[in-house]
């Protein structure tokens, strides 16, 4: 059985005497600038040093396992990513906002540590400093693993097709994150549909990108 790493999230106004305490303590925080307000993620044993902290007391909802993802009240703000190494996996921690409801959720990828050495792999056959355009980058990627339904008849590579897969299928797991975690390992830069080659080996950091 596989124990779930529980935490919580709170929307605090920037206090300079607080905002530092809190920041050494969380996960990893996000600044909310339409409404002006820091996001903080904290770990569920940390709950008591928050309340302490913050001053005020912090009620919990009901936790429901079927639950894969967690929603924010009133949060109206557009978040990076959190990238982190777990064992053969990345993992891809964001939050998106659900057009339906107008409600953000924490929404989390893994994706396997071979899609991105295969990008990589791809990448790294050329010179520091190339520059690499969406439908070439990916046409390499779809040979290399032999995805012959975004290739026409005439053997031309269809990267309208590919890219209407979009996130989480072929799109998602085999490009987008992986240029995600390459650009979070300082190895790309990636800016729209561009993609420049920076480093020719991997680094090891966790930051937002």
């Amino acid at each position: 059985m596989l124990e779930a790493q529980l935490s919580f999230n709170i929307e605090v106004p920037f206090n300079i005497t607080t905002n530092e305490p809190l920041r050494k303590l969380c996960q990893f925080k996000l600044w909310d600038k339409g409404n002006q307000k820091n996001l903080y993620s904290f770990d569920i044993k940390d709950l008591e040093k928050v309340q302490q902290l913050v001053g005020i007391p912090i009620n919990l909802p009901p936790i429901h396992a079927e639950i894969a993802s967690a929603q924010i009240e009133g949060w109206k703000g557009k978040s990076g990513y959190l990238i982190r190494k777990v064992l053969d996996q990345y993992e891809i921690s964001s939050y998106q906002k659900s057009y339906k409801e107008g409600k953000p959720y924490h929404v989390i990828a893994l994706i396997p540590k071979a899609n991105v050495e295969l990008v990589f792999k791809i990448l790294n056959k050329y010179e520091l400093g190339s520059v690499f355009e969406f439908k070439d980058l990916t046409k390499e990627i779809c040979t290399e693993l032999k995805l012959t339904r975004f290739f026409r008849e005439s053997g031309s590579f269809d990267h309208e097709k590919f890219f209407g897969t979009r996130c989480p299928h072929e799109y998602g797991k085999y490009y987008y994150f992986p240029i995600k975690v390459l650009e979070h390992l300082g190895i790309i830069q990636h800016r729209s549909r561009w993609v420049t080659l920076l480093k020719d080996k991997f680094t090891s950091q966790t930051r937002l990108v």
